[in-house]
């Protein structure tokens, strides 16, 4: 049985392994030459599409400049990382497309500046990147210009800032378009304030006459920024009348002490068409606001709907500029515990308490009037925005068939279970949360303990418990073995799927389902239910995987061997989101029997919990355990008989970022927590 004790060698192994790797369209720094020297000189020699793997833990001592079209990333099993002061800047310096990647390096005291302004098309990826400020005058972050050249594509998403924005005109995040066209996608970015900030956590701004679309979506903001910790702006630069189009759905504002402004549009001469759904608000100075730049004079104007924001504890919650509050259309939102108002109330507008977990865990309890009071009409903007319906959590955005008020939405719980006291091939799982409620749908991931439970299992219910059980009656459940419990609320799609003769083809069964076929990229798990609606059921002593065959999902046993009609199954599937994704086994992050998870909510994080359901293919007929090795700092997947992982295989990932928080207690240093 496979335990994580030898794991703390595991990065050793991935160093040896990265850094004598150079695959034909990947450069690996440092490395053989050109790349034998400074990583400068090794992007300097990379064709355009090149790809330049940091394979070092080392601090780079250098600052990049990116000249061309190009990859720049953090190789897989190591901490790639600036020294401090250091920065990545890069622009287009012909007129050829410019097509630019940066991922997975840290960065202290810096920021990455990347410049588009020539007649080409340009591509520009931000993604994993960490940003630290080590002081309230230390400015950082991110920064992306779109010039007046041709048309940009912009992507900043999934980073982690905690910096400091000290000036007016500092952003630990900003994206601009000046006199030119395009799109940019601004999602799922974590950015704390550092000290008392003058200027914005997030930017999204148009100055002359471009008229691009910016989307910022499932964005958390915490502390204080003097000018907004979303802004989107028309005409701060320039006086030219720009168009923008603006979609400002599922952000999360958090500042202190009712300080710092929340979301805010302010326009100039042109003109912002803005939908704005789905946000938190809360303990800032404004929690939203429309208006104009101090200093215009102009006629441009803000239009749009406003719909299902949280706006509470703040000393305006919303504010409209009156010239702007028939264009902006707002309705169905919860204003709770603001000093002032200066809005036209809609007639669906919610004005009682939304019971918040905390003033710094701004999730919903489970009394909150914010639950299923929300416009569902808004989920085509989800769709439209390309992340897919999910919420700020990244997990599902509908989850009691009408969606909430707020960047958060409620329903889904995880839950740690023990076989203490197991009983044969079965124990009780006593837990408040679910006890007495048998229509639950639980999803089991066995934990690696001392000792290693290696077969199927499965769960049921017997009132007035859930229950966790090997599929082989005969094999008792080892004493101290854990689960990681994932428990989604019912819905179109958390399911029940049952075996039948129709649905069976040997070894697998076709889910034929609305939210699954013709759908491949659906995050999906599965756990085998032995008595749905308390019925005695049927056993499927297999291991299984999930896969997709056109246009249909389906659960598959692995040793080839029949699917027992009549069983049954408990189906969960979602959009992808940095929280629910694909993992696979390569060889930089595997060792022997594990393969690492690099994810900034697991790592470092011992209490976190991890869900996984194997995908078909590669990984053969056995069982797998998550567990947390002290020594890498990391989760990883381990097969459980201690066989060597195939390189490969995939296993779908969900991480409940709520258990995270609740467990790291990183956010209740002056909220009101129960």
């Amino acid at each position: 049985m496979y335990t994580f004790r030898s794991a703390l060698g595991a990065i050793a192994f991935s160093a040896a392994i990265a850094s004598s790797s150079v695959g034909a369209v990947t450069r690996s720094w440092p490395g053989v030459a050109p790349c034998n020297g400074t990583l400068q000189a090794c992007i300097d020699v990379s064709a355009a599409t090149d790809t330049v793997q940091i394979a070092t833990n080392t601090p780079i001592t250098q600052s990049l400049f990116l000249p061309r079209s190009i990859t720049l990333e953090g190789a897989t099993g190591f901490s790639a990382q600036m020294a401090s002061g250091l920065s990545i800047e890069g622009n287009s310096t012909d007129d050829n497309p410019y097509i630019v990647t940066v991922r997975r390096i840290a960065l202290t005291n810096a920021r990455i500046i990347l410049s588009h302004n020539r007649a080409g098309t340009a591509n520009i990826e931000i993604r994993r990147v960490s940003i630290v400020s080590t002081g309230a005058a230390n400015a950082a972050g991110i920064r992306v210009q779109a010039g007046s050249g041709g048309p940009a594509t912009v992507r900043v998403t999934d980073n982690r800032l905690r910096v400091a924005a000290p000036s007016l005109f500092d952003a630990a995040l900003e994206v601009s378009f000046a006199g030119n066209n395009g799109t940019a996608l601004i999602d799922f970015n974590h950015v704390e304030g550092v000290g008392d900030g003058s200027g914005w956590g997030i930017l999204a701004q148009v100055n002359g006459a471009g008229a691009p679309t910016m989307t910022v979506i499932n964005n958390e903001v915490r502390g204080r920024f003097g000018r907004a910790a979303v802004g989107i702006s028309e005409g701060l630069l320039s006086s030219v009348a720009g168009t923008l189009t603006a979609r400002v759905i599922g952000n999360a504002a958090i500042g202190r002490a009712r300080q710092g402004m929340g979301i805010v549009h302010t326009i100039n001469n042109g003109s912002i068409n803005t939908r704005t759904f789905n946000n938190t608000a809360v303990g800032l100075n404004y929690g939203m606001r429309f208006s104009r730049w101090s200093s215009s004079a102009g006629t441009g104007s803000v239009s749009g709907p406003v719909e299902n924001n949280l706006l509470a504890y703040n000393s305006q919650g919303l504010s409209i500029r009156t010239e702007f509050q028939t264009p902006v259309v707002e309705n169905v939102n919860l204003l709770f515990a603001n000093d002032f108002n200066a809005y036209t109330p809609g007639a669906l507008d919610v004005t009682l308490d939304p019971k918040l977990r905390s003033l710094t865990d701004v999730r919903l309890r489970d009394t909150s009037p914010a639950i299923n009071a929300g416009d569902s009409g808004v989920s085509a903007a989800y769709t439209a925005a390309g992340v897919g319906l999910v919420d700020t959590d990244g997990l599902r955005r509908v989850k009691l068939n009408r969606v909430d008020i707020g960047a958060y939405e409620y329903g889904d719980f995880s839950a740690l279970a023990r076989a203490d006291a197991p009983s044969g091939n079965t124990f009780v799982v006593n837990d408040s949360q679910i006890n007495m409620r048998p229509r639950l749908f639980l999803f089991a991931t066995a934990r690696a303990t001392s000792e290693t439970n290696a077969w199927p299992i499965g769960v049921y219910y017997s009132t007035p418990n859930w229950r966790i059980f090997n599929q082989n009656i005969f094999v008792p459940m080892p004493v101290g073995m854990e689960f990681s419990l994932f428990v989604p609320v019912e819905t179109d799609g958390t399911f029940l799927h049952t075996v039948t003769a129709a649905n069976r083809s040997g070894h697998f069964t076709t889910i034929d389902h609305m939210r699954l076929n013709n759908l491949s990229n659906k995050i999906v798990l599965a756990t085998s239910n032995w008595n749905p609606d308390g019925v005695p059921g049927v056993y499927n002593n297999h291991n299984t995987s999930v896969g997709y065959l056109a246009p249909s999902w389906f659960v598959l046993n692995n040793d080839f061997g029949d699917m027992s009609i009549g069983a049954s199954f408990n189906i969960h599937s979602q959009d992808p989101s940095p929280n629910a994704y694909v993992h696979t086994v390569n060889n930089l992050n595997s060792f022997a029997a594990i393969t690492f998870l690099d994810h900034p909510l697991l790592n470092v994080t011992p209490c976190a919990q991890v869900n996984l359901t194997p995908r078909t293919g590669l990984h053969g007929d056995t069982a797998f355990v998550v567990g947390y090795a002290a020594g890498a700092q990391r989760w990883g997947i381990a097969n459980a008989n201690d066989v060597a992982m195939t390189i490969g295989a995939e296993f779908n990932v969900v991480i409940d970022a709520a258990q995270v928080a609740a467990c790291a207690g990183v956010l209740f240093a002056d909220g009101f927590e129960d």
